[in-house]
């Protein structure tokens, strides 16, 4: 496979004419999750001047996941019952990837890598409610936006990736690690740097960063 990391820094790659910027909705939610004082009505307002976002918010808290067994018509209802975190993790999410572009790529699928992760996310978030874990909500933003680089890359370094998803194929290797091997970087890498440059909260940025490393995580074991 060709070596191409010396030429293909990956701040080079995220310079600043590419990197799309977060809708002033997303960044208004992330600023009041800092505020503990912030109540449903806060967060409600943001939602409520974006009418997209707040239609997808009202299709999600609706949906089967949730089960409720009457209709959520207000976003502050909706907040009261799922609870902020969960609301602004995912408004977050349907902001990146109202920004990120779809790549003329081959097969890729820009909705299918949107449904994976919403369905990525929601289980990250039973099993960290499960294993009683305090941080599921950071658990399920966390596997939401850990592809989202993958989008921009491929836009990017289109021939780089041509090579490396028919060796995917081929051989039958995970992407990260021949993007390891191509780059010295993978995509996990690069979605860490989109997350660090839009501000967003260190925890999701060191979920992303190491989702690539399960095997590894799996066998540091449980550090009590």
């Amino acid at each position: 496979m060709t070596n191409v990391a010396e030429s293909t820094n990956l701040e080079d790659v995220f310079h600043v004419d590419i990197l799309p910027a977060l809708p002033h909705s997303a960044i208004s939610l992330l600023q009041l999750s800092q505020k503990e004082s912030a109540g449903p009505n806060d967060f409600a307002k943001p939602i409520e001047a974006d009418p997209g976002l707040m239609g997808q918010v009202l299709r999600f808290v609706n949906s089967s996941y949730f089960g409720f067994s009457r209709e959520i018509m207000s976003i502050p209802q909706a907040i009261t019952l799922v609870g902020s975190r969960a609301i602004v993790n995912f408004a977050l999410w349907n902001a990146v990837f109202s920004v990120i572009p779809n790549p003329k790529f081959g097969p890729f699928d820009l909705k299918a890598l949107w449904q994976d992760s919403l369905r990525r996310a929601i289980f990250a978030r039973k099993v960290g409610r499960v294993l009683k874990l305090e941080a599921a909500e950071d658990l399920f933003a966390g596997a939401l936006l850990q592809d989202m680089a993958i989008p921009l890359l491929l836009k990017e370094l289109p021939t780089e990736y041509e090579e490396l998803v028919e060796k995917r194929a081929s051989e039958g290797k995970r992407l990260s690690g021949l993007e390891k091997e191509m780059f010295g970087w993978n995509h996990a890498d690069a979605a860490a740097v989109l997350a660090t440059r839009w501000n967003l909260p260190e925890e999701f940025v060191g979920l992303i960063a190491q989702h690539t490393e399960i095997e590894q995580l799996l066998e540091m074991g449980d550090p009590a």
